[in-house]
């Protein structure tokens, strides 16, 4: 949302936004670009009540109200104003009931009954986000696909940043396999690290680094599957980093290894801007994303994820450039937000034009 916003044409839409829960780190991101921020203050219902008159205002200036995913959708559409125009928009595949709130399973049940009344139009990040949804009984009478895109101006490889955080993590002579995911079931970080082991075994240059939150020393469980594994010495931990660019700079191959609900990842699309050849499950749209530019194999299969970083390693230097370069094509042509953003925009004045006609 952030990006889609910086990317839009601020001469000719106006963008606020509304938080139903704080404003929180992305929102002072977006205050500090001077674009209006709220809150509703959930869940504290004695907050959201002494606030829900603010949010009623900004939503009665409104020309389009859009909401993101299932809890925001239900509650902006409830508090809209009478004739302004409701898109929604959905951004999942695959929502395992074990891994998912009871709240949250609520809200997915009562949107499969009003996504034939409550939106103007229903957007889908991808086609397997939408095959999903339509699987389990959202109307699909007025959907939507806009690609999710990324910002690949931001998102190149740098030789500079690439020297330094590999001598910074004494990588020097390595070729590694690198992971940007939070510390969550759907990302399946133990299928990762027995594969990585299986790979290691056969080339001691390998090493995988594991970024994102919950990816520290700190993490207990995740330090013991690494020590039962016996490859401390060829994991880095670095835990969450703000300037993802470099980190995907310092790697040579890309791997996610979700065990399922992912629809388009953008961690995906920025490694393979990044000029990086990637390996995948076969999980939501990471077949296509992927395309000819890497590997996919199916979901929590340790021996065949294991198979395919032998293969990428295998590869010479030049080889694994060519890929990563037809990578970082495949991602301008198909990923890009600007193509994202345009698509936006034009969705806005055609539904602010149907509403005042």
């Amino acid at each position: 949302m952030q990006t889609l916003i910086a990317k839009s044409d601020r001469s000719r839409f106006k963008h606020n936004v509304v938080s139903l829960t704080s404003i929180g780190a992305l929102g002072q991101q977006l205050l500090d670009a001077d674009v209006p921020v709220s809150n509703l203050g959930l869940p504290s219902m004695r907050t959201a009540v002494n606030r829900l008159s603010a949010v009623r205002r900004v939503l009665s200036d409104a020309d389009v109200i859009h909401t993101w995913m299932y809890h925001a959708n239900l509650i902006g559409g409830a508090l809209k104003p009478r004739g302004r125009p409701l898109l929604w928009s959905l951004h999942a595949t695959e929502l395992e009931a074990q891994y998912t709130k009871a709240a949250t399973r609520v809200m997915v049940t009562l949107g499969q009954w009003l996504s034939r009344s409550m939106p103007q139009e229903t957007v889908y990040c991808s086609p397997s986000s939408k095959t999903y949804h339509a699987h389990i009984g959202y109307d699909m009478s007025r959907a939507v696909i806009i690609n999710n895109g990324i910002d690949t101006a931001r998102f190149q490889s740098s030789a500079v940043d690439r020297q330094r955080l590999r001598a910074a993590w004494n990588l020097d002579g390595k070729i590694v396999i690198g992971n940007v995911a939070r510390w969550h079931p759907q990302k399946d970080h133990a299928t990762l690290l027995e594969a990585f082991a299986q790979a290691q075994r056969g080339n001691n240059a390998l090493h995988l680094v594991l970024v994102g939150d919950g990816l520290t020393a700190e993490n207990v469980q995740l330090l013991a599957l690494i020590r039962k594994l016996n490859i401390e010495a060829h994991v880095s931990l670095v835990g969450l980093m703000r300037d993802i660019p470099a980190v995907l700079s310092a790697l040579d191959i890309f791997i996610m290894s979700s065990a399922f609900g992912e629809a388009l990842p953008l961690a995906l699309c920025e490694a393979m801007a990044c000029k990086l050849p990637a390996i995948v499950t076969n999980v939501g749209e990471c077949p296509n994303v992927v395309a000819n530019c890497g590997w996919v194999v199916p979901p929590a299969e340790a021996n065949q994820l294991a198979k395919a970083m032998k293969a990428a390693s295998d590869m010479s230097e030049a080889e694994r450039a060519a890929m990563g370069s037809r990578a970082r094509e495949h991602v301008l042509a198909q990923f890009d937000i600007e193509d994202c953003t345009r698509r936006y925009e034009e969705l806005y004045l055609s539904l602010r034009r149907n509403a005042t006609n």
